[in-house]
């Protein structure tokens, strides 16, 4: 799964813990019939296999009306129990003879529920685009919501055959995994309906069974494979990059991955509104229209954004759905993995820049900061959080780093080897995280080479933070890089491989290269160089997961690497580290970067060639917390939001260099610049690439005219269509000041029901420090985790994290009326944890012993 934003959660749930229920499900069978008002009647078959006698048999069943149950075609007594404030309930089913260990039982289950707006279990959906259209159903299951459509043992360790018939209106398609059985148009009653069936012959977990049913037409993207995209009516030339890009990454993959696709075809749907970014169920991909289909013909900017969703669902049929983690508690093994192998894919469709300055921006901006703060966590989880949050950067970024580093210390052909015989021998079951570096261990004889890397990431919270220094004297450059934890209290060192490479342009000219085993509090190494070296990169490429202490780096190699570093992500590192206050969360003072500093700065935003590294940084500029930007840097950003100079050949970086120039612009108080920002928002016809450039330019203007203008553009952009307007409404969260606080929720009001439009209007929180600090904020994120009056979850949960790195009194105040009164379990606990850890209690004081 990926979720907008990605570090953030998927719903409600308890801890990460596995059911150990002494059972083992062979296979569900599912009677379902759709009725017109989204109501439906199920009946369950369940054959499983006790592994010890049960007098009682639980599963877990959330909101269905159970009717009847019967076991090996007897009646049995059963009671029903709904948690809601987990969000989770159970089935007690007591048969009338005890269930034999190793003999299979079949148990029937009728039960009947009616799909909810909320995109949880089994859900409707219209289409944004035509009132007129049929609604549409959908599932999402994941993590432990497969229990709202019929009961089952809701846990990944389990997985199980599946077969879906399901009765519906005739004028809908039904999709589901695994193979089409039989699909025939008939009579009942006067109505016109349709019967489906399709069997899984494969195991999968609960969390995976998908449904989509609704009126699609179909494009096949790959006869040999077979691939189709589904979409609404009307809307197939919209999905011609999806159609071009869906073959070669899954060839691609599939090589990196060393084990034949699994499962007989791979459907993709584009779903409307889906809060969810993307979803892998088994050869049924859903992902939200409006990230999988080209917005307009003329959008330049789709095809990086559809390759990314594609490359990471389509990497977790092999891991995730092929290979499946045994608990929540490892879900690095789903979404790490798929993470790492989907950015192979994208490097294949896009480019190596390209990915590179992605990683290390994201890691910049918000994987380090996460992974120090209140939720930090190991990478196998300790319980510490609900199942739901630990979908974020510690299982998706840190997970595909730990294999990334992995990857560079024994090589890509034997990464390759490792990963084939970890899906082979695992496939279609479930393995830990022990599994995999068993198998790790023994495909490449270095276990004793790599077991301290395994305990140190898998175990440690946090990212090791290096302290690097080079000195120079007869013919030879003497490395020394001491490291200590981000997170206060861990023990031991990290270890890792660190590329470095010396460069010096002045005579005598060298670049050299070296790894260093870093696996001591220090170490040291020497290098033979002929000269002093210049300037280092002190890890290439951002191959291992580690964060630069700057200052013990000279302010003269930053500016000769931002300068002349052939690495983008070195570049970007040098210059947001010479950068300073302008881009600190917590500035001492508004104090300006150096003269030196600032000429690199305007160097790498006038003339670096790519485009992802100049983007990167301006992205940081407009999240400045300094009332302006320095002055000089205004006519710099009023041409780039104009016409970016000097870029390598890309359309999509020059399109996407604007728009970051127009946000940074924004906060520039360059008066021509601003001008140019609201005259252009306020016109009518925007060009598609360009709309959300100029909405959160003049969002962060931050004033009364930026605020009526952007207002009145809302409501101009609604009256073209719902593209527009998502991409308009998504600039609030960029406004810095409390001023806009009545707009969101105003907005998040009218919204509720449209969980894509909802967490658009709140996204960008976490890139505004200044709004994310505010008495205001803080107020309606307390009102909505309490009242919970805008529908999903997820935007309260959403909105809960921007205050997690915020320690202003207000907060302290929202938090804990939150953890006392929130609207369920999980605001609770996440209320608790984030006050735990960042206003935590005085010590008290021992009464001295007389």
């Amino acid at each position: 799964m990926i979720i907008a934003p990605l570090l953030l959660t998927v719903s409600l749930g308890a801890a990460p813990v596995a059911k150990s229920r002494p059972l083992d499900v062979v296979r569900y069978t599912l009677n379902l019939r759709l009725e017109d008002d989204g109501s439906f009647t199920n009946g369950v078959t369940i054959a499983l296999k006790p592994t010890a006698a049960m007098k009682q048999l639980e599963l877990d069943a959330f909101h269905l009306a159970v009717s009847a149950v019967k076991v090996d075609g007897e009646a049995a007594e059963f009671k029903t129990r709904d948690d809601d404030a987990k969000g989770v309930g159970t089935l007690t089913i007591t048969p009338k003879k005890p269930l034999a260990p190793g003999k299979e039982a079949s148990v029937e289950i009728a039960c009947a529920g009616k799909a909810s707006t909320a995109q949880e279990g089994f859900f409707t959906v219209t289409d944004p685009d035509d009132a007129k259209a049929l609604p549409s159903y959908f599932t999402d299951f994941e993590p432990t919501h497969a229990q709202r459509l019929f009961p089952c043992n809701d846990d990944p360790a389990d997985k199980a055959i599946t077969e879906v018939h399901a009765i519906v209106d005739g004028r809908y398609t039904v999709l589901s995994n695994g193979k089409k059985v039989k699909d025939e148009a008939f009579a009942d009653a006067g109505k016109n309906l349709r019967r489906v069936h399709w069997a899984m012959e494969q195991p999968q977990s609960t969390y995976l069974v998908a449904l989509a049913i609704g009126v699609f037409e179909g494009v096949e993207a790959s006869p040999d494979l077979p691939a189709t995209v589904w979409v609404a009516p009307g809307k197939k030339d919209r999905a011609y990059i999806a159609v071009d890009v869906l073959k070669p990454l899954f060839n691609i993959e599939g090589a990196l991955a060393g084990a034949k696709y699994p499962f007989g075809k791979l459907d993709v749907v584009a779903v409307p509104r889906f809060y969810q970014s993307g979803m892998e169920n088994t050869s049924l991909i859903f992902v939200r229209e409006s990230t999988l289909l080209v917005d307009h013909r003329n959008e330049q900017t789709a095809r990086p954004r559809i390759v990314g969703i594609l490359a990471h669902e389509i990497a977790h049929q092999w891991f995730g759905n092929l290979v499946t983690c045994k608990s929540w508690s490892e879900l690095w093994l789903n979404e790490g993995f798929a993470t790492w192998l989907g950015a192979a894919g994208m490097v294949d469709q896009l480019d190596a820049e390209y990915v590179n300055v992605w990683r290390a921006a994201t890691a910049l901006s918000e994987s380090f900061e996460q992974d120090s703060g209140p939720h930090a966590r190991a990478l196998v989880s300790k319980g510490e959080l609900a199942t739901e949050d630990t979908f974020d950067d510690v299982a998706y970024m840190k997970g595909a780093a730990v294999l990334r580093m992995l990857e560079h210390w024994i090589t890509t052909p034997e990464l390759k080897k490792v990963m084939k015989a970890y899906l082979e021998k695992y496939a279609f079951g479930v393995a830990t995280s022990d599994d995999f570096f068993k198998v790790l261990f023994d495909t490449t004889k270095k276990e004793k080479e790599l077991r301290s890397f395994k305990d140190s990431w898998l175990t440690k919270k946090g990212t090791p933070v290096i302290y690097p220094s080079v000195s120079y004297g007869g013919g030879k450059a003497t490395l020394t890089i001491r490291q200590q934890p981000s997170v206060a209290g861990e023990k031991g060192p990290w270890v890792f491989k660190l590329p470095v490479v010396l460069h010096r342009e002045l005579e005598p000219t060298f670049t050299k290269e070296v790894t260093v085993l870093v696996d001591k509090p220090e170490v040291t190494l020497s290098v033979d160089v002929p000269g002093a070296p210049q300037w280092v990169n002190w890890n290439k490429d951002f191959m291992a997961l580690v964060q630069v202490n700057a200052p013990t780096v000279p302010e003269e190699q930053w500016v000769d690497a931002a300068r002349h570093d052939p690495d983008p992500t070195w570049r970007l590192l040098a210059v947001l580290t010479l950068a300073g206050e302008l881009i600190s969360d917590e500035p001492k003072a508004e104090t300006k970067p150096t003269d030196a500093a600032m000429g690199a700065l305007m160097d790498v935003l006038q003339k670096d060639p790519s485009p992802w590294v100049r983007e990167a940084v301006l992205n940081r500029l407009a999240e400045t917390r300094f009332k302006v930007l320095p002055k000089e840097l205004g006519p710099v950003l009023f041409a780039l939001s104009k016409r970016p100079e000097g870029l390598n050949e890309d359309p999509a970086g020059y399109i996407m260099v604007r728009r970051a120039a127009m946000g940074a612009l924004g906060r520039s108080g360059h008066e021509d610049g601003q001008k140019y920002l609201l005259d252009e928002l306020s016109k009518k016809e925007i060009d598609i690439n360009l709309l959300g450039g100029f909405a959160t330019g003049v969002s962060r203007i931050g004033n009364a005219a930026a605020l009526t203008t952007l207002r009145s553009a809302m409501l101009t952009q609604k009256g073209r269509g719902g593209i527009y307007f998502r991409r308009t409404a998504a600039a609030l969260s960029a406004f810095p000041s409390a001023d806009i606080v009545p707009v969101m929720k105003d907005a998040l009001k009218a919204a509720a029901g449209d969980d894509e439009l909802s967490t658009r209007v709140v996204g960008g929180i976490f890139h505004n420090p200044t709004l994310a600090r505010s008495k205001e904020w803080a107020e309606l994120v307390r009102d909505v985790a309490i009242d919970a009056e805008f529908g999903r979850e997820e935007v309260a949960a959403e909105m809960l994290w921007s205050l997690s790195q915020v320690k202003t009194p207000e907060v302290k105040d929202a938090l804990t009326q939150v953890a006392e009164k929130g609207s369920n379990e999980r605001f609770r606990t996440l209320a608790k944890r984030t006050l735990a850890v960042n206003f935590p209690a005085p010590p008290v004081e021992k009464a001295k012993k007389k």
